[in-house]
């Protein structure tokens, strides 16, 4: 049996809603005239929620196929979140010797985390 596929969209749900923060900082420093420090830092926060729901008229809800039959009128939330926090850390000396010669040394080191977590709920009503 084929489903309508207008008639299908007006009777099956479905969302997503993503909010994303993303944000950059820095800070310099003159140690002295040759020495330089140099702190960076980001951020990012990301959050996704879908939503799904699939009534009796949907080829998915629908008693009359495989998927409705197995899973009758269902539904369903998922949300994501993903939270990352990176820094880095410059030293930087410059030195000029006469005219001719220059002495150009970085030394540094990076940290960073990413921690992700997922949740999701559904509902079916199999017989």
């Amino acid at each position: 049996m084929g489903f309508n596929p207008l008639k299908t969209a007006q009777n099956e749900y479905r969302a997503r809603i993503t909010d994303i923060l993303t944000s950059n900082l820095y800070a310099e420093y003159e140690l002295s005239p040759v020495l330089k420090f140099r702190a960076t830092g980001g951020l990012t926060k990301s959050q996704t929620r879908r939503e799904s729901f699939n009534n009796s008229q949907t080829p998915l809800g629908s008693p009359l196929t495989t998927a409705g039959q197995n899973n009758g009128v269902n539904g369903s939330i998922i949300t994501n979140t993903l939270n990352s926090w990176l820094n880095e850390n410059t030293l930087t000396y410059n030195k000029s010797f006469s005219k001719k010669h220059s002495l150009n040394i970085v030394g540094g080191f990076s940290m960073q985390d990413t921690r992700t977590t997922s949740f999701g709920a559904a509902k079916f009503n199999s017989q």
